[in-house]
């Protein structure tokens, strides 16, 4: 009876094994999606920090599943009793999955250089070095044309402006685009 039971704990670890291995090959595999072009453009309008903004990006697909991404974003931000604008330009590393045709998530990891500009109530100026990751996913409505939902965190890494610190310019930037593979 111990014989028994040692046999098919075995194989169900075995079972396990090969299930996780499965999973985890399922998502390095080159599935394919409706958008599954080397060359895709996003435009994009989005909230950040509650102060809606516009951008745009290009991503590249090296492989199926992994790109280069290179995002700009303008967004006037209100700041209290301050007016400030910001452009940022980053550039992305993204994992990109295709669970079913129609439906593609991408997880990113970058950085770049974020331009703060700020009029109210005096002026300064501050170009400076910023962290951004985030995750998102395209709805494909057909072979070329998608609905692109993109969630990023943006941290600024050095510098300040005006007297503030770095860590006050973090933001979220929540955006909706319209995703174009060619």
């Amino acid at each position: 009876m111990l014989d028994l039971l040692k046999h098919v704990t075995r194989r169900a670890h075995v079972l396990r094994f090969w299930q996780s291995a499965c999973i985890v090959l399922l998502l390095f595999a080159p599935a394919t999606s409706w958008g599954a072009d080397r060359l895709m453009i996003v435009p994009d309008a989005g909230l950040e920090n509650g102060r809606l903004g516009v951008g745009t990006d290009l991503r590249f697909f090296a492989v199926p599943n992994f790109g280069f991404e290179v995002d700009g974003f303008w967004d006037p931000n209100e700041c209290g009793n301050c007016s400030l604008s910001e452009t940022t330009v980053t550039g992305s590393l993204f994992y990109w999955i295709n669970p079913w045709s129609s439906v593609s998530f991408y997880a990113l990891l970058g950085g770049g250089i974020g331009s703060f500009s700020l009029s109210q109530p005096f002026s300064d100026h501050a170009d400076l070095p910023l962290f951004d990751t985030g995750a998102g996913a395209v709805f494909w409505i057909n072979r070329h044309l998608g609905l692109d939902l993109d969630n990023r965190w943006i941290f600024v890494t050095g510098g300040g402006l005006a007297g503030n610190a770095s860590s006050s310019l973090n933001t979220y930037r929540l955006t909706l685009g319209l995703a174009y593979a060619f």
